[in-house]
């Protein structure tokens, strides 16, 4: 397994070996030695539409999650952003596109804001996290949010998101 780092800390990109014969191929999909401190508590799965925006989500401080996220049909546009105010990549971002060819995953640690953009019809994403959700400390940012000035790749008014990411806030500072 390939794994490389991405533009902000600690965020990597896994890259398994797909192992292929005449019946058919195996994959590893996630070996806890290439991740320290991160021990699944549970796994989560959401199948989308075309252009379903899912996020940004996290949780608050205790209850932070790291995540470990692959596509298993489909194609996604995944969004991480540093909503750490003390880290000098604070507000930055990347996208990352995962997909069920490319079968890339992608580890996000604590500290950061996840979503992402459904590609293609019944999208089936899977992530597995560090601590379980409760949504006492369940929270997000607006998708529009102007001072995390993101270069769209697709127009936002296409984009079929829930009543409850249109009523986040805009990241505090």
């Amino acid at each position: 397994m390939d794994i490389l780092n991405l533009e902000l800390d600690n965020v990597k990109l896994f890259i398994p070996q797909l192992n292929k014969d005449y019946r058919g191929s195996f994959v590893e999909k996630l070996n806890i030695n290439n991740l320290s401190n991160f021990e699944v508590k549970q796994i989560n799965q959401s199948i989308s539409k075309k252009n379903v925006f899912r996020g940004f989500h996290f949780q608050q401080n205790p209850k932070e999650q790291a995540k470990y996220v692959w596509v298993e049909r489909g194609a996604i546009l995944d969004f991480v952003i540093n909503i750490n105010p003390k880290s000098s990549q604070f507000k930055k971002y990347i996208i990352v596109e995962l997909n069920d060819s490319n079968n890339h995953h992608l580890f996000i640690p604590k500290g950061f804001a996840h979503g992402f953009i459904s590609l293609q019809d019944n999208t089936k994403v899977c992530y597995a996290v560090d601590s379980f959700f409760d949504p006492e400390y369940d929270s997000g940012i607006h998708f529009l949010d102007e001072s995390i000035a993101i270069d769209w790749p697709i127009d936002t008014n296409c984009l079929i998101v829930s009543d409850k990411d249109r009523n986040l806030p805009k990241l505090a500072i």
